[in-house]
C-alpha cells in the first residue's frame, strides 16, 4: 500500500499556473489524494491571501496533510507554521522546492508583501530542495534557509527554479521525498542531512 494513501498532499505552485506538463500537475494526476491549492493573485501575490488559502485547504482535509510548495509559495508555508492553530497541527510535513532569495528579488514588486515573512524553525518535518542553478537563489543560500527553518535539505541538482520549463516530467525524486515525509521520520533525523 502506498504510504501516501493516508495523507492529503496539497501542492502550491507559487507564481505560475502549472500547465499539463508541469511536475506538479502530473503529481495531481498520479498521486492519491493530491490536490492543488488555488492561491489567487498569481501576478501580484499577497502573503496574507496565500496563507489564508493554505489554511482553508488544510482545514478542509479529513486526513493529515503533506504540503508541497514551489518557489515563493515556500514562504506561505513558513508563515502559516508561525501561527498557532488547528491547521498547523494537521501538517505532517512539507517539501519546500527552490525557495527564492527574497533579498535578491527586492526589485520585484510581487515580493513586497513577503518581506517580513517568518524564517523561524518549522514545527513539523520538512525538506528544502536546493537547486544548483536557480537564478533566484544560490545553492548556499538555500542551505542557509533550510538551517533557519530547521529543515533537512537535499541537492536537487540542476532544476533551475523547478518551474514548468525545467523539464522535470513527473519528478520521481521529489515523490520519493514526499514518501519519506509520510513515513513520519522525526525532525532530528531530517536536520542537516544530504540525501542526493
Amino acid at each position: 500500500m502506498d504510504p501516501l494513501a493516508s495523507y492529503t498532499v496539497l501542492t502550491l505552485a507559487g507564481r505560475e499556473q502549472p500547465g499539463p506538463e508541469h511536475w506538479l500537475r502530473r503529481w495531481e494526476e498520479e498521486l492519491a489524494n493530491c490536490h492543488s491549492v488555488s492561491m489567487g493573485f498569481w501576478r501580484h501575490p499577497r502573503l496574507e491571501s496565500w496563507v489564508h488559502a493554505l489554511h482553508e485547504a488544510i482545514s478542509r482535509s479529513e486526513r493529515p496533510v503533506i504540503v508541497v510548495a514551489r518557489g515563493l509559495a515556500c514562504y506561505a508555508v513558513s508563515n502559516l507554521a508561525s501561527e498557532a492553530g488547528s491547521s498547523v497541527e494537521k501538517v505532517a510535513g512539507a517539501l519546500l522546492v527552490a525557495p527564492p532569495d527574497l533579498d535578491r528579488a527586492s526589485a520585484d514588486p510581487g515580493f513586497a508583501s513577503f518581506r517580513s515573512v517568518s524564517q523561524s524553525p518549522l514545527p513539523f518535518p520538512s525538506i528544502v530542495v536546493a537547486s544548483r542553478d536557480d537564478p533566484r537563489m544560490s545553492f548556499d543560500g538555500a542551505l542557509s534557509l533550510a538551517q533557519r527553518w530547521g529543515s533537512r535539505w537535499t541537492d536537487g541538482g540542476r532544476i533551475g527554479s523547478a518551474s514548468g520549463m525545467a523539464g522535470m516530467e513527473n519528478w520521481t525524486f521529489g515523490q520519493d521525498l514526499v514518501r519519506q515525509l509520510s513515513c513520519g521520520l522525526s525532525q532530528d533525523e531530517f536536520a542537516g542531512r544530504r540525501s542526493a
